[in-house]
């Protein structure tokens, strides 16, 4: 039960933390549209950014049990 706890904290970490950082640098995430009276306004795509964000906190979570949880931990 500790390793899924361990594993949750992290993903939920990594996940929040690329959220934040990359959110605006993700390619096609903001789009700059007109209204009928003429002002742009920007809107992000927020499944993409999502998406990313996971993918990427999920590679960065699964490099750090790789290397520091696994070969410290027995499965008994």
């Amino acid at each position: 039960m500790e390793i899924l706890t361990s594993l949750l904290i992290l993903l939920t970490t990594y996940f929040l933390a690329v959220l934040g950082l990359i959110q605006g640098f993700i390619p096609g995430a903001s789009k700059e549209i007109t209204n009928a009276l003429g002002q742009e306004k920007e809107v992000i795509s927020a499944k993409r950014v999502i998406f990313i964000s996971f993918v990427l906190a999920l590679f960065v979570t699964s490099v750090m049990v790789y290397f520091f949880i696994f070969p410290n931990y027995s499965f008994a």
